[in-house]
């Protein structure tokens, strides 16, 4: 797990470059979208014995879950809680 999270922030920190972005340009649901395609992207590498497809679902799984809570716990008019 290190080394994809390691990889994927080596990964998020170059598609801000490329974007001239910083982390403070992003809200959270952007942040939390760089940080999915980077988990999408670094994934294969730091766990290439699974099944790609499998590892791709529970990411995706992962990351709705994530949104979702990120969703009803954020101050807003669209706040569940």
């Amino acid at each position: 797990m290190g080394v994809l999270l390691k990889n994927a922030g080596v990964i998020m920190a170059r598609r801000l470059d490329e974007r001239r972005l910083t982390w403070s340009d992003l809200d959270d649901m952007q942040m939390l979208d760089l940080f999915h395609a980077a988990f999408l992207e670094a994934a294969p590498e730091a766990y290439p014995h699974r099944d790609a497809a499998g590892l791709e679902e529970a990411t995706n799984t992962m990351f709705a879950v994530a949104a979702m809570e990120l969703v009803a716990t954020t101050d807003g008019p669209d706040t569940i809680n």
